[in-house]
């Protein structure tokens, strides 16, 4: 015994449900009435059974809409005897979609955001309240409800829909693009990419440089696009330029306490000296410990200086 088929039908309000055969007989025999014209009850059945049996000619039986139904009715009664019937069809279901568009969840949410009557501020560059800021929010609830009809795939958008994933910057996918960014900083700044129309700026080489360039990279961006800006890793992008300010404070250290080597000879000891403390101490906590002291009784010199001077 052959399994029955079921076909589903995906309604306006995007669920979905079984095919009714008798409410394509109840819409023609609605029309009909208008239109003052008799048509056989075996006629109306026929005319259902043929649309019922078209669908199950299709490989996707789960995804059948209302409009594909209406369309096929209103192809079956023109083609008949009964047009006057078929003109009546197609008027009610122009109005019935007229009303249900107006009245549908999506446009009540568009007159809200137009109107400024649901203001949530959800990012801080734009205020909602504004001319544009209202304009910007109505258009992102039509992007939003496209891209779910049209760009995302059926499971996706059901994921979505029922709340078990949250797509961001779901309105941008209807242009085929993102809103947010997160920066690749290594690059930016390890390279010096970071250019704008103005200028660059050269790889730093300390951790103050390299704050300076990561705040003057966000600000720049932020200001080119609506979303928001972030970094992945900011703290592992800090690694190098630390080690460089690392690496200045100790060739300062062996500057101060061997006052008497050449700079070059300086600097290639305070290479070495540095090259054996990472192999010694790998770890960052070791590392700080060790190098803990040395700095202590510097800074515990240099402010002995200070004082001395501002004695005299």
């Amino acid at each position: 015994m052959s399994e029955e088929r079921v076909l589903k039908v995906r309604k306006h309000n995007k669920k979905f449900e079984d095919f009714d055969k008798s409410k394509i007989v109840l819409a023609i025999q609605n029309a009909a009435k208008e239109a003052k014209q008799d048509i056989p009850e075996a006629t109306i059945t026929r005319i259902s059974n043929d649309i019922y049996n078209s669908f199950l000619e299709q490989k996707d039986l789960t995804n059948i809409k209302v409009d594909d139904i209406s369309k096929l009715v209103e192809d079956k009664l023109m083609a008949s005897n009964y047009k006057d019937t078929a003109r009546c069809y197609i008027r009610y279901h122009y109005d019935k979609e007229k009303e249900r568009l107006y009245n549908s969840e999506i446009i009540k949410q568009f007159k809200q955001k137009l109107n400024g009557l649901n203001i949530e501020n959800q990012n801080a560059n734009q205020d909602e309240h504004s001319f544009s800021g209202r304009m910007n929010e109505a258009s992102r609830v039509l992007l939003k409800d496209y891209a779910l009809d049209n760009i995302v795939s059926k499971t996706t958008r059901e994921n979505h829909v029922n709340n078990r994933v949250y797509i961001h910057d779901l309105d941008n996918y209807a242009a085929g693009t993102h809103n947010c960014l997160s920066i690749p900083f290594d690059p930016l700044l390890s390279e010096g990419r970071y250019n704008t129309r103005n200028g660059d700026a050269r790889p730093p080489h300390c951790i103050d440089a390299a704050i300076q360039q990561i705040i003057g990279i966000m600000q720049t961006q932020s200001i080119e696009q609506f979303g928001g800006v972030s970094s992945t890793h900011i703290d592992w992008t800090m690694v190098p330029y630390i080690r460089w300010s690392l690496f200045k404070e100790i060739i300062s250290y062996i500057a101060y306490e061997n006052s008497c080597l050449e700079e070059e000879a300086e600097i290639e000891f305070s290479k070495k000296i540095f090259e054996e403390l990472h192999k010694k101490f790998p770890a960052k906590d070791k590392l700080h410990k060790e190098l803990n002291e040395i700095f202590f009784n510097y800074d515990l010199d240099i402010l002995s200086i200070f004082e001395k001077i501002c004695s005299e």
